[in-house]
């Protein structure tokens, strides 16, 4: 389901830019969606992040209950 998103929107990291009111937890929520889209595991994403797996995971559901995903194949 992610992947028909990046087709369509043609994500790059580069591509969106923070506003003031952005926190930290938002751009990590952008950057999770951007490296799942690629295929990334919790794990990958944790090493690209500098952040562990356990960190990642939360992030990782609350984007697939945004999403209204029902499992990890999505």
């Amino acid at each position: 389901m992610l992947r028909q998103y990046d087709d369509t929107l043609h994500l790059s990291p580069h591509h969106y830019t923070l506003s003031n009111t952005e926190n930290k937890y938002e751009l990590t929520n952008r950057e999770c969606v951007f490296l799942l889209i690629r295929g990334k595991s919790a794990k990958e994403i944790g090493a690209l992040l500098s952040l562990s797996k356990r960190t990642i995971e939360p992030y990782i559901e609350n984007i697939k209950n945004k999403m209204d995903c029902k499992n990890k194949y999505w």
